[in-house]
């Protein structure tokens, strides 16, 4: 505005209503267990999910005890996930990816080409329009083995020689016999117009994702929950959507969700490859064979005389100029224009057969996947995979020591605990390294191996030389050299059992009866513990989860060394079914509060929070150092007042060194947290008086 001269002056509209961004935090638990486990499908990546979530995932077999793929693992996964989410993770067992390539067959024959009704149908009684055309017959053909590349097809060339076969899409599963149960058709999409054609560039196909088991078919839905998906076999772009059509692209990511897990999540678990300069190669050498002839020296009449006019027949142009570049036009699957209307020299072969090695079929014919194998072909025998099993464990816990793995990043990896189900003792010793560089995660041994040597029987003192030794690994782990202080995010647990009313009557380590009480009381998706499922006094100590416990008395002298060495043991409450924990301790020595299993859990989720809270603010500059201390406190605090049940004062504190007054980049956050005391023994007497001075 230079002057006064009288004008208005629109400044548009000023928000003042935007409220401040939340950003949504996990419907997790503070206890999150991560899991091992072999499965018949899904993928190798950890995965966070609910029961319902895993059983669809990882499916039916997974869980089913007479499949190969049930260890104790998976029996101490199925109790966790009736009350709380896990992180689970699938073991690769060496098997076979599924696979299947789509081929088009073509072959040269020669025809007579009748007169057409005036629609374009096929009138078979009319008479000739030209005998003997050089023409084309293709053929839908699927492979499941061998590299896709152009090869010799399933007929015969009108001079005897083989046809060629060209594959134009290849789909690729994930390791397992399941994936030879997921199926495609393609055939033309519904309702499409020869506008849509023209402007996209190619015709288009509906692609149809079908699971067929034992002949039992159902469509697996796109996110928009369709049963098919618009595609087309070269990469052009939708004028309306301006989003690509191609196959590839369309499939993977646009139509399948398996990121967004604010949406339904939807895993096709394939992955899929186009071959577009095979599709317009055979599209070009069918053209140019149409556009020969319906450009040729034949004039095209219908069968009343009519001369015809292809632009109502075709989809391309018609135009000999223009034909070949407008190719990809062509329905090379059923040979038909979206008119409905069959191409003059181009026709589909209408055998639907398997022949060796080969399907063949039509836009009808659901094309399987095959060779998917759930394991390597040398594990054949139970003891072989549970050995390569236990080896990939091993391989996995390596990298919670690498201070530069991801793994030690709680956002991609946020759990919190790991149980042992029985494992070797080599993988017992790695599951200790999970505790190594992180300060948020807890490991709970136990002492008992799962069918040692063929047995499923252990001494006493077989269990005390274990936890011994398991003992000593841990104490490699100190909580704090800054500090000086000892291991105690380590339990161990003695004593072997069997699961309470279920058919699984392998024998499996107490610790299942405890982790199952730890994803009840601390799991839920609030981050808070649940008062009324507290369990380390009275009714809720009872293992009720387990039975038919070993060992059935711990003797006074026994009990002694194994408190010594840390290790947990059940006992006989009040009659002789009932056994229960007389206290839930960790390796810590019982001179400090980290004896108990509760306040090092308490630890590692405010170490979390710790995380959560540096994450939130570090780069902070607006604020003054009295407003940062005071703001990153009620952070802290907001997420740790209500987390425990109320065991426990909690301050969260932050400060400044001199060393941090010196750098002015650093600064230190420490949260208090007071206890109670863990009363274990008592001395009892009885105190007689007469009843007069009573």
């Amino acid at each position: 505005m230079s002057n006064g001269s009288p004008k208005y002056i629109q400044l548009g509209i000023e928000d003042l209503s935007i409220t401040p961004k939340v950003v949504a935090e996990s419907s997790h638990g503070q206890h999150l267990t991560k899991f091992f486990i072999m499965s018949g499908k899904g993928r190798y990546g950890r995965n966070i999910m609910s029961g319902g979530e895993a059983l669809a995932y990882y499916g039916g077999d997974t869980f089913s005890k007479t499949k190969p793929f049930f260890t104790p693992s998976t029996a101490f996964l199925a109790e966790a996930l009736s009350v709380s989410k896990a992180v689970i993770q699938r073991i690769d067992m060496g098997g076979s990816k599924a696979t299947l390539t789509q081929y088009i067959d073509i072959a040269t024959e020669t025809r007579t080409i009748k007169k057409r009704l005036p629609s374009g149908g096929i009138d078979p009684l009319a008479d000739d329009l030209k005998v003997d055309v050089p023409c084309y017959k293709l053929r839908l053909v699927s492979k499941t083995d061998g590299i896709p590349v152009i090869q010799e097809g399933t007929m015969k060339n009108v001079d005897d020689t083989p046809s060629k076969m060209y594959p134009i899409y290849h789909f690729e599963s994930l390791d397992g016999e399941f994936y030879n149960t997921l199926g495609f058709k393609i055939g033309p999409w519904t309702n499409l117009t020869k506008d849509t054609v023209r402007s996209v560039g190619q015709y288009l196909y509906g692609l149809t994702h079908q699971n067929n088991v034992d002949g039992f078919i159902t469509s697996i839905k796109t996110i928009a929950g369709s049963e098919s998906c618009k595609v087309g076999l070269a990469d052009t772009i939708d004028p309306i959507t301006e989003k690509t059509v191609a196959l590839d692209k369309v499939f993977q990511s646009s139509v399948y969700n398996t990121t967004d897990r604010e949406l339904p999540l939807i895993y096709p678990d394939t992955t899929t490859k186009i071959f577009e300069e095979n599709f317009r190669t055979v599209a070009k050498i069918l053209a140019i064979n149409e556009s020969n002839f319906i450009n040729g020296d034949t004039e095209i009449v219908d069968s009343e005389g009519t001369v015809v006019d292809l632009s109502e027949w075709y989809d391309v142009t018609g135009d000999l100029a223009t034909f070949e570049k407008e190719s990809p036009m062509l329905n090379i699957i059923t040979s038909n224009s979206t008119a409905g209307v069959q191409y003059q020299t181009i026709r589909m072969d209408d055998t639907s057969d398997s022949l060796a090695g080969f399907v063949v079929g039509n836009s009808q014919t659901l094309f399987q996947l095959g060779g998917g194998t759930d394991f390597a072909a040398e594990l054949d025998t139970k003891q072989k995979r549970l050995d390569h099993y236990h080896s990939q464990i091993i391989g996995i816990m390596a990298g919670y020591t690498d201070i530069n793995s991801q793994l030690q990043e709680t956002v991609f990896n946020p759990e919190s605990n790991i149980y042992d189900p029985g494992f070797p003792l080599e993988v017992k010793k790695s599951l200790i390294n999970f505790i190594s560089v992180r300060h948020d995660t807890v490991v709970v041994l136990s002492t008992y191996i799962c069918g040692l040597d063929g047995e499923t029987h252990m001494t006493p003192e077989d269990e005390v030389a274990i936890g011994t030794l398991l003992k000593g690994r841990l104490d490699l782990n100190p909580e704090s050299t800054e500090y000086a202080t000892p291991i105690a995010r380590g339990v161990i647990c003695g004593g072997y059992c069997q699961i309470a009313g279920s058919d699984y009557r392998e024998f499996v380590p107490t610790t299942f009866d405890l982790m199952s009480k730890m994803c009840n009381y601390m799991g839920a998706g609030n981050k808070e513990w649940n008062e009324l499922k507290s369990f380390d006094a009275g009714a809720e100590s009872v293992a009720d989860t387990i039975e038919n416990i070993f060992p059935v008395f711990v003797s006074p002298a026994i009990k002694g060394k194994l408190w010594a060495i840390g290790i947990n043991w059940l006992e006989v409450k009040d009659k002789e079914t009932e056994y229960h924990w007389p206290a839930f301790s960790t390796v810590a020595s019982d001179r400090s509060s980290l004896n108990s299993i509760f306040t090092v859990q308490a630890c590692a989720w405010i170490e979390k929070v710790h995380i959560s809270a540096w994450k939130e603010f570090t780069g902070e500059t607006r604020l003054t150092r009295d407003q940062f201390k005071i703001k990153q406190e009620n952070y802290v605090s907001k997420r740790i007042r209500d987390a425990f049940d109320g065991r426990f004062a909690l301050q969260p504190k932050v400060f400044f060194t001199d060393y941090d007054d010196t750098t002015r980049y650093s600064y230190h956050l420490t949260t208090r947290i007071g206890t109670n005391d863990m009363l274990t023994v008592v001395r009892t007497s009885t105190q007689v008086v007469r009843k007069s001075d009573f």
